[in-house]
């Protein structure tokens, strides 16, 4: 099953597919730019405890496969020489089998 995630202005919606789960696409913060992004998952709202992602690049969008079946709390972070950001607005992504 795919869950594909996109923020679209203040919320955010999904279509389920195959097993593959495609994050939020996250658009540069103003001001300084972002050289990576944090990605944070987990199995309760806020917590982190299934993922923390670098992605050592600002791509702004993101594709993770063989995501087991459950219900995931993601957000994201900006990075850049002077750290990472606030975290975004979470969404919940629910992967079905």
């Amino acid at each position: 099953m795919l869950v594909r995630q996109r923020a679209a202005g203040a919320g955010s919606s999904g279509q389920l597919r195959q097993r593959r789960v495609r994050d939020a696409h996250v658009g540069r913060a103003t001001g300084r730019c972002a050289f990576s992004y944090v990605i944070e998952a987990g199995s309760f709202p806020a917590g982190r405890n299934l993922a923390i992602i670098v992605t050592d690049n600002a791509a702004t969008s993101f594709s993770a496969r063989g995501v087991s079946a459950a219900t995931y709390y993601v957000r994201v972070r900006a990075a850049n020489r002077a750290g990472p950001s606030v975290p975004s607005n979470e969404i919940v992504v629910t992967v079905s089998s």
